[in-house]
């Protein structure tokens, strides 16, 4: 009798051990699932938006340059309202949903940008470039005025990124920065200065924390 109920208590353990592996693959599953409808969403419906964002249109951005395999999420705002002001996305550039720019702009080919970018006038982009999300490169400022008004004379810097730079989510570049070939941009960092190629830089403002090999 005392093996038969032994037996019938690892039986029953055994079977408590499956339920409970079948129950963490089904929420595995769960999550899994999930993250494809999130992922839908924000591809159909721009994110957390109730009203699908409208896409993209060429036809109605004539200052805009889009080469083959170049992809503009809905609801991404180019600004390009002349010549002067043109916008160009190389070969299988990616601008992500919430992405904001306003021209000039170029940018090299196979580079992309993730959510939420905040892109100013004067701002070159090498190619195969990753920016992260929530970046912002910031090419106007203010001269220093008076007490009465601190914010003086607007004007315009330019910011240059070179071939390959990887830069971090939710990083500022100011204007007049370049970035050097290579690079990375760790995230949070504020860029003031420019940044020396196969360099890795961080904090702020940003610093050099080391240099890749070439």
């Amino acid at each position: 009798m005392f093996r038969r109920r032994t037996k019938s208590f690892a039986q029953l353990n055994e079977e408590v051990a499956f339920l409970r592996a079948e129950v963490a693959r089904s929420e595995s599953s769960i999550a899994d699932l999930a993250s494809e409808i999130a992922l839908l969403r924000d591809t159909q419906h721009g994110g957390s938006h109730a009203v699908k964002l409208p896409a993209f249109a060429p036809e109605k951005h004539p200052y805009v340059s889009l080469d083959e395999g170049a992809t503009v999420a809905p609801g991404v705002r180019i600004m390009a309202p002349g010549p002067e002001q043109a916008v160009s996305l190389g070969k299988y550039v990616k601008l992500y949903r919430g992405n904001e720019l306003l021209g000039p702009v170029a940018i090299g080919d196979r580079s992309f940008i993730n959510r939420d970018g905040y892109i100013r006038a004067n701002v070159t982009i090498g190619s195969r470039v990753a920016i992260g999300a929530y970046c912002k490169l910031v090419t106007d400022n203010h001269e220093l005025g008076g007490p009465s008004q601190r914010a003086g004379k607007l004007y315009s810097r330019s910011i240059v990124i070179g071939d390959g730079v990887f830069v971090g989510a939710n990083v500022t570049i100011i204007g007049g920065v370049t970035v050097g070939d290579g690079a990375i941009i760790g995230a949070g960092a504020v860029v003031t200065k420019d940044v020396p190629p196969n360099a890795v830089v961080g904090g702020v403002p940003a610093k050099v924390l080391r240099f890749l090999e070439d």
